[in-house]
């Protein structure tokens, strides 16, 4: 007579939204898609009129060699967004 070995199936975490068990840790992490907005986000890419699937920046293909001029692109357009100043004040009691 044999006896058959079984293991409990690992548990799963419940992550709350933004985050994914870490398949290693079985903790909860954040997920790494930065600046992953809502439908107000906007995005620097485009797409070529010839081929929709292709992202572009002012017209420059981001695939292959060009990699580097889309990535500098969209940080230059990233940067020229309005810097939002912080409200403050000062204040004193005698």
């Amino acid at each position: 007579m044999a006896a058959l070995a079984t293991h409990d199936a690992p548990r799963t975490a419940a992550c709350p939204s933004g985050k994914s068990e870490d398949l290693f840790t079985t903790t909860c992490t954040p997920e790494l898609v930065p600046n992953q907005g809502g439908s107000n986000a906007t995005s620097p890419f485009t797409t070529i009129p010839g081929n929709p699937d292709l992202p572009s920046i002012d017209g420059i293909p981001c695939v292959g060699h060009n990699s580097g001029q889309c990535i500098g692109l969209a940080e230059e357009q990233q940067a020229q967004t309005p810097l939002v100043q912080p409200h403050t004040s000062v204040s004193s009691s005698p």
